[in-house]
């Protein structure tokens, strides 16, 4: 999705004249995000960082409020969890299992083409703003209350301030939604059960054909046809040589458990 990053950041930087891009990674198409900078005048507002070892790029997420996802496949993107993780709102492709990822609030989904993307950004950037004179008035609030007397420690909530929890978008609130949402233990919880599911199914020869079958109104016969090729052709082959004449490979152990259990 580079080549839609690339059509992206003239636009977005035409419009907003505050938003700067910070780009990390590197690849074949660098040369073309390069090109458009130049030929944009865009050098002070875009930067490129190349590769970023994996211990550094939370540092980067920090210094972002948006993070931009172009790709054009995904199945999850663990990428935009991490940049939600570390207190960023989301614009990305709606692709794969992406709009599954994250909330509505923290994530902004667009077509895979440069004008949705542009959309997308704008709605995020309108987001932003609007959170933050909403912050402003609350300081300002507060500024006056104890111009006028009143005293006392700020109330926290896990350790987060309650006016950095009523900005539902400021940094600190978005991780701390984001921490909430996802755990390894919830993950763990969750395989077991597919996996618990998956074993206590039975299913019968003609009931895979049928599932093949509707995998789609054109791929589905496509699917159950090879899988009945290769089903006759199974039976074939025992029916020439069978398989209780053939002997069996024998499990490999390596020497070092062998000795162990002796």
């Amino acid at each position: 999705g580079v080549h839609l990053l690339a059509a992206v950041i003239p636009n977005v930087c035409a419009a907003f004249p505050e938003v700067d891009f910070l780009i990390a990674g590197d690849g074949p198409m660098r040369g073309v995000l390069e090109t458009i900078v130049k030929e944009h005048g865009l050098t002070k507002r875009v930067t490129l960082l190349g590769a970023v070892p994996h211990g550094n790029i939370a540092s980067v997420l920090k210094r972002a409020r948006i993070f931009l996802n172009c790709s054009l496949t995904e199945s999850f993107c663990i990428a935009i969890l991490e940049a939600a993780c570390a207190g960023c709102l989301v614009v990305a492709t709606k692709v794969g299992g992406v709009p599954e990822v994250l909330p509505p609030d923290l994530l902004f989904l667009a077509e895979p083409d440069p004008r949705s993307l542009v959309e997308a950004l704008a709605g995020a950037i309108k987001a932003l703003n609007g959170a933050r004179g909403e912050e402003k008035k609350e300081v300002l609030s507060k500024s006056r209350s104890k111009a006028k007397g009143s005293r006392g420690k700020e109330k926290t909530q896990h350790g987060v301030p309650c006016s950095a929890q009523t900005n539902n978008l400021s940094p600190i609130s978005i991780h701390e939604r984001v921490r909430a949402m996802y755990s390894w233990d919830d993950v763990a919880e969750r395989v077991e059960v597919v996996y618990g599911r998956a074993r206590g199914t039975r299913d019968s020869r003609f009931g895979r054909f049928v599932r093949l079958k509707n995998c789609g109104g054109c791929a589905g016969p496509l699917f159950a046809a090879v899988a009945a090729v290769d089903y006759l052709y199974w039976r074939y082959l025992e029916w020439v040589e069978p398989g209780g004449g053939i002997d069996a490979a024998p499990e490999y152990v390596p020497d070092g458990e062998r000795e162990g259990k002796m």
